[in-house]
């Protein structure tokens, strides 16, 4: 894995509230705050094969998703814009490496917050 950066010239949300990422070249995670509180991340793994996305909302929704990247569209000559299309198999074991894999490059709070959720979500789990 790539060095895991924090992107800084990102803007707030149209609610107001601000959002952080990172980002290497294998994994982007962006987390959305109101206030001081996480409301939202997406966790986007394995970027240059098979990309994936853990998305947890406060609301307590959770999803995985594959990422389409645009690039197999049939019939088209230009790349379409990525988007999140449903995989509701999770393999639990790569999520879990991916997200340790981060410990020593985010910042300990966000680091604990979306470890303890995922964890939370795919103890014993096979599909979200």
């Amino acid at each position: 894995m790539g060095r895991l950066v924090e992107l800084k010239s990102i803007s707030e949300t149209p609610s107001g509230g601000a959002r952080r990422w990172f980002s290497s070249p294998t994994t982007d995670l962006i987390v959305w705050y109101e206030g001081n509180h996480i409301r939202r991340f997406e966790f986007c793994y394995d970027k240059t094969r098979s990309e994936h996305a853990f998305v947890w909302k406060a609301e307590g929704q959770v999803r995985h998703l594959e990422v389409d990247d645009g690039e197999q569209s049939q019939g088209i000559d230009y790349k379409q814009s990525p988007i999140y299309v449903p995989d509701g198999v999770i393999d639990v074991e790569q999520v879990k490496q991916e997200i340790l894999k981060l410990r020593e490059c985010l910042p300990k709070e966000v680091y604990s917050f979306v470890e303890e959720k995922i964890l939370e979500h795919t103890n014993g789990r096979g599909e979200t």
